[in-house]
């Protein structure tokens, strides 16, 4: 017998879009895809002191049999639930990082979850509990990151924390595939 799950998780705070008129793109991450202030096309949050606001995420979609697990993860940026109000090139990189920071939980999501073992009765509930756990873990970082660089405003720390992503990111590129599969046990 063969099952499909569809589980789409998306980290971070979705803002809905307003009935304003806009293009509402999804983007997927990759080493040369690089964020436009054109891509937020969210409505600006009057009542944050933010300048702008990255809403990124992971999905991952399963299927399964009695042997095995096909996963399918992927990181985006959804561009209506992303916003500006004034943006600077500072300010931008400041947000691709946010796009990076996302794509390298990913990627240690997976990492974590290619070096377990599961059985056709633990898998998804093992899997799951992976993925809480790297979503906090996420989270944290992505604030830190905000907090050490006051919103890209520390520019010395800025860059800091753009040479330890890529570095981090490069170390972790053979988790980077967008499909894995795992044999049950």
């Amino acid at each position: 017998m063969r099952y499909t799950i569809l589980l789409v998780i998306f980290i971070g705070v979705y803002v809905s879009a307003t009935a304003q008129k806009t293009k509402c793109d999804t983007i997927r991450w990759a080493p040369d895809v690089k964020l436009t202030w054109k891509d937020f096309n969210g409505p600006p949050d009057n009542n944050s002191s933010f300048k702008a606001l990255t809403n990124s995420g992971m999905f991952l979609y399963q299927s399964y049999n009695d042997k095995q697990v096909t996963m399918s993860t992927g990181t985006q940026f959804f561009s209506c639930g992303s916003w500006t109000k004034a943006g600077s090139d500072s300010l931008l990189r400041h947000e691709q990082l946010h796009f990076d920071i996302s794509e390298l939980y990913r990627r240690k999501f997976l990492k974590r979850v290619l070096d377990g073992s599961y059985n056709k009765n633990d898998h998804n509930d093992r899997i799951n509990a992976i993925y809480d756990e790297v979503n906090k873990q996420w989270k944290k970082e992505d604030q830190k990151y905000d907090d050490e660089t006051n919103h890209g405003i520390i520019q010395k720390k800025q860059l800091e924390w753009q040479e330890r992503i890529k570095k981090e990111l490069q170390e972790l590129e053979p988790y980077s595939k967008p499909q894995v599969t795992i044999a049950l046990k």
